[in-house]
């Protein structure tokens, strides 16, 4: 199908197409994600038959392997070395990650435990909920790119810091995509600082239209950054937390993710509510806390 195209230029092509697949919105479909086996015409395969066998064979391994990927038949001269597994790409992002900032990194480790919590209680099947874990795992990778200067600010960015900053998710986006199979968690990642309200950013989308991954973590992602101390504010109790969570369902989050996150977090750590400060309205300092 592919003329004058050995195996490893076959299997570029189709890795294109793959991540291409993958950001695809088609009607109600998003993120289309197809398995492939690739086999060369030569004087190991001369046949239709053949062919047909052997690329079947390589779409057997493609599906075994998580899917979403492409496999070149088996015994190939041509044969490029194996990719490795979605799961150490993501270890190495990961610890990329943890090089750069520490707390950024440690940050995404408590996220994905509640936002795994989140999403089964909402009832999303395993693959949805593998790929909100993996978002909320990565959900910060695009800080790398942000220069020192702003990510260890312990003061107030001013607005031209903010716009830098602001960037940091559709550069994560970028990262992932790069990666055959990860366009599901791309999207999940590009959105996370999205609002109910349609007042996130980078692209300004709301309600349902934001990915049901993306509305998770950004809960939770909230929660965590408002209980942890920061150079820049105290952290907020655990009822304090709650009550913010509360306060900004149906305009920063999605009123059913609020519910489950609440239910989730419910008995995990004692209530103990306590005065707002008056000199810290609540919109302040979710706005602090939510780098």
């Amino acid at each position: 199908m592919l003329p004058e195209s050995d195996g490893p230029k076959a299997m570029e092509c189709f890795e294109r197409i793959l991540l291409e697949m993958e950001a695809a919105e088609v009607a109600p479909l998003r993120g289309i994600s197809v398995s492939v086996g690739v086999a060369v015409y030569g004087h190991r395969m001369s046949s239709s038959e053949e062919l047909v066998a052997g690329a079947g064979d390589a779409l057997d391994r493609a599906r075994a392997a998580g899917g979403g990927r492409a496999e070149l038949a088996v015994g190939e001269k041509c044969e490029p070395a194996a990719e490795p597994g979605h799961s150490d790409a993501i270890a190495g992002l990961v610890e990329a990650l943890l090089e750069r900032d520490r707390y950024t990194g440690e940050h995404s480790e408590s996220v994905v435990r509640l936002a795994g919590s989140v999403a089964r209680g909402l009832g999303l099947d395993g693959a949805e909920i593998e790929r909100v874990c993996s978002a909320a795992l990565l959900h910060d990778i695009g800080k790398v790119a942000i220069p020192d200067e702003i990510l260890h600010n312990p003061g107030s960015l001013t607005e031209e810091e903010w716009k830098i900053m602001r960037e940091h998710p559709a550069i994560g986006e970028r990262i992932l995509r790069a990666i055959p199979g990860l366009g599901g968690v791309a999207r999940i990642v590009r959105h996370e600082h999205e609002r109910f309200d349609g007042t996130g950013y980078p692209d300004g989308l709301s309600g349902d239209d934001i990915p049901i991954g993306s509305r998770i973590i950004l809960a939770c992602d909230a929660y965590h950054a408002m209980t942890s101390n920061r150079p820049y504010r105290k952290a907020m109790s655990h009822a304090e937390a709650i009550e913010e969570i509360a306060r900004c369902a149906g305009s920063q989050f999605d009123p059913a993710v609020t519910g489950m996150l609440i239910g989730s977090l419910y008995g995990t750590t004692e209530l103990r509510p306590r005065a707002i400060e008056p000199d810290r309205p609540p919109s302040a300092r979710l706005g602090s806390a939510a780098r």
